[in-house]
């Protein structure tokens, strides 16, 4: 993941404040997580002020409120995040008509004692607060016991220097030479087993990631993370920094087809993530607010499809299935996918190892003219000090 040494920002996506939407459902308490947590690697904030969280109306700019969640509630959570509902059934027809953001933030903002800087994202489906009240204890246990989630990389990408991970790159360069490419989507299935990493240390995670450089060198991706038991479908962006990433509330599921898609709409880039088999229910869209540029970079290695992992044992892959695949791998301008035309396939890392492209990535495999990518993870290179 193309982003250099920075403090994590990480902004994680579930449910703990709950919103009585229309009176529907009785309202969950605040703070579904532990309290009292002398011991814990991720604490809750409880000195964060969330006050203004009552005043949240129950529809912002017609869009139900879901959920709201604060360093308060949620524990990894450096700012608040609003997750709204939307009636669009695909991430491309939310794409294709994206929402006035700019009146959700000003009726956010009018809010007494609302902060300046909070994140919205957008998801279908039905709401249920006590569900994601479930799953917001599970979470702030979790993160109780093993702390936040590790950053993904800590160097950036650049076509002179190794970086610490190991990286097997299809790298897109379609958009080489042209200004009017502002979309990048593709499929990943999940792999249907996964073991416990063999590494140690914060950094022992797997991922198989969507990645794109604008031309003003923001960086932004989405895509599956593994790392023992958490498993996740994360997005993450870098300016190259600050650092931050976030944790779709999209489930994860095992031998599964996930949509992955980063899109400059209404002037506006946004990450998107989808169960491919249950898009209408399962998708969910967040709203950079700090992404520049009007279009994507192709002489970047930054720009494409990778398998990334921060492992540092030659059997961390014990376990999980032999391969992963990627698929339907596509280059937008003016609103039409199409087929990347140019690719690299390329493996990079700090090793004294060699690691060539066959053994991570086959003889022939391609994500060019609507082929399938396949990562042979035996022969992914690993991460080196």
């Amino acid at each position: 993941m193309p982003i250099k040494t920075m403090p994590i920002k990480m902004i994680v996506l579930s449910l703990v404040v709950l919103i009585a939407i229309a009176g529907a459902v009785a309202a969950v308490p605040l703070g579904g997580g532990s309290g009292g947590q002398s011991e814990n690697k991720a604490p809750l904030d409880h000195d964060y002020d969330d006050g203004w969280v009552a005043d949240v109306p129950d529809t912002i700019s017609g869009h139900n409120v879901r959920h709201i969640h604060t360093p308060k509630n949620r524990a990894c959570v450096p700012e608040p995040l609003i997750l709204l509902q939307t009636t669009k059934t695909s991430m491309e027809e939310f794409l294709a008509d994206p929402p006035d953001v700019g009146a959700v933030n000003a009726a956010i903002k009018a809010i007494s004692g609302a902060p300046s800087e909070f994140n919205l994202s957008f998801s279908p489906g039905a709401i249920n607060r006590e569900a994601d009240a479930a799953k917001d204890a599970v979470w702030n246990t979790e993160r109780e016991e093993r702390g936040c989630l590790p950053a993904l990389a800590d160097r950036e990408i650049d076509d002179s220097s190794a970086p610490e991970r190991g990286f097997a790159h299809f790298q897109n360069t379609t958009p080489h030479g042209h200004t009017d490419y502002t979309a990048q989507t593709v499929k990943i299935r999940t792999p249907s087993a996964t073991g416990s990493n063999q590494g140690s240390g914060v950094d022992n995670f797997a991922a198989a990631l969507n990645n794109v450089k604008t031309n003003t060198n923001y960086f932004m991706q989405d895509g599956i993370l593994m790392k023992d038991t958490d498993k996740k479908i994360v997005w993450a962006e870098a300016n190259p920094t600050p650092y931050a990433r976030e944790y779709s509330s999209v489930p994860y599921y095992a031998n599964t087809l996930y949509q992955f898609s980063i899109t400059l709409t209404n002037g506006s880039w946004y990450m998107c993530a989808g169960n491919d088999q249950n898009i209408s229910d399962e998708y969910e869209c967040i709203k950079s607010d700090d992404a520049a540029g009007t279009y994507i970079r192709g002489n970047t290695r930054s720009t494409g499809v990778f398998f990334e992992t921060g492992n540092t044992h030659d059997d961390w892959h014990t376990g999980f299935s032999a391969t992963m695949t990627a698929s339907h791998a596509k280059i937008h301008r003016n609103g039409t996918g199409e087929a990347w035309t140019g690719e690299n396939r390329i493996t990079q890392h700090h090793c004294d190892e060699s690691y060539p492209v066959t053994g991570a990535m086959g003889q022939t495999t391609t994500l060019k003219n609507n082929g399938t990518g396949t990562w042979t993870l035996s022969g992914v290179p690993i991460a080196c000090p």
